[in-house]
């Protein structure tokens, strides 16, 4: 399976479209922007000069997500692919965040649509990012790379990196356990399976076989292997071999643990997961951890902060992907407001 998240653009070629296939354009690099599961909960309403990008429901994960910290925090990286994908472009923008009824949208309106430069750099990055379950090379970072990520730091979001192989030992008993507790669950695992897809074209979300590795045939009893067997040594197995292979362990903390700190924790993983694939470093996302109550408290403890862990990963130098995570048609994912 290609990569199929390709746009070929240039300034000049972007300003000869028609403001709605400009507008297409930002939203498809806005649909690539990793969610958990693969599960793409996001709607895009677009009009003239403006996406507003609110959950989908429909693709929440009511036992593994209760709380939709994942969903809101998938929405955050949806919106820095927005942003990116108009700082490519030297579009001006202004972003707001919605709330009605508790239930949280951002809306991103551009000032024009006349692209002033086009950094193609970052643009393909925006394209070939994608979350790594291989294994990581022990090469040490450049200091350029983490004193720019250390620069986008706020009042509401922070990032600890984890590198000392006894912090890290840590860490791998905080994964083991969080695994244990989820695959123990039946209702978990059964979620779970809905979402692991065999190797066919047809389907465009959730995680296929030829994304997680696995040979064709056996891709296609995977899910029910994962609803009727509790697989959790051979998920722990796994990533610990991902944590061992990692020269550095990410941990993405929040002042608070709340919607909007979701979706700014989001924002800024997908800023940093982007910026690293332009420097070919890979990144993978572990939710585990995150998702459990226990987990937050221990790794809370290891950093020594009363900020909320809100995203876990793992980050390195390492080969990409052969193959890339499917994506919903774009006209799914499109409500029209205006649009001329």
């Amino acid at each position: 399976m290609k990569n199929l998240r390709k746009i070929n653009t240039n300034k000049q070629a972007f300003n000869t479209l028609p403001d709605k296939e400009k507008i297409r354009i930002l939203a498809t690099v806005t649909s690539w922007a990793p969610s958990s599961h693969n599960t793409q909960p996001w709607h895009f309403y677009v009009g003239n000069n403006k996406i507003r990008i609110s959950p989908d429901f429909t693709k929440s994960l009511p036992i593994g997500d209760k709380n939709h910290r994942q969903l809101y925090i998938s929405l955050g990286a949806a919106v820095a692919n927005t942003c990116m994908a108009a700082d490519c472009l030297g579009l001006s923008y202004k972003k707001k965040y919605l709330e009605k009824n508790s239930i949280f949208s951002i809306e991103i309106f551009f000032e024009n649509l006349q692209a002033n430069s086009f950094n193609n750099q970052l643009w393909q990055a925006l394209s070939t990012r994608h979350s790594n379950r291989l294994k990581l090379l022990k090469q040490n970072f450049n200091q350029e790379y983490s004193k720019k990520i250390l620069g986008l730091v706020n009042s509401e979001v922070n990032i600890h990196f984890v590198q000392e192989e006894i912090q890290k030992k840590q860490l791998k008993n905080i994964v083991e356990e969080a695994l244990e507790s989820s695959f123990n669950n039946k209702k978990f695992r059964y979620e779970l399976s809905h979402w692991i897809k065999p190797s066919l074209s047809k389907y465009s979300e959730g995680m296929t076989g030829y994304y997680l590795g696995v040979p064709w045939i056996i891709s296609f009893v995977m899910p029910w292997v994962i609803k009727k067997f509790n697989i959790s040594k051979m998920q722990k197995k796994m990533h610990l071999k991902w944590i061992d292979s990692a020269p550095v362990i990410g941990i993405i903390t929040g002042k608070n643990d709340d919607i909007k700190s979701w979706i700014q924790a989001g924002e800024f993983f997908g800023l940093i997961a982007t910026l690293a694939e332009e420097l070919k470093i890979r990144t993978g996302v572990m939710a585990a951890p995150i998702e459990s109550a226990y987990g937050r408290k221990q790794l809370q403890a290891l950093l020594n902060t009363r900020e909320h862990p809100l995203i876990f990963f793992r980050q390195g130098f390492g080969p990409a992907e052969k193959h890339f995570s499917p994506r919903r048609p774009l006209d799914k994912l499109i409500t029209y407001e205006l649009c001329t």
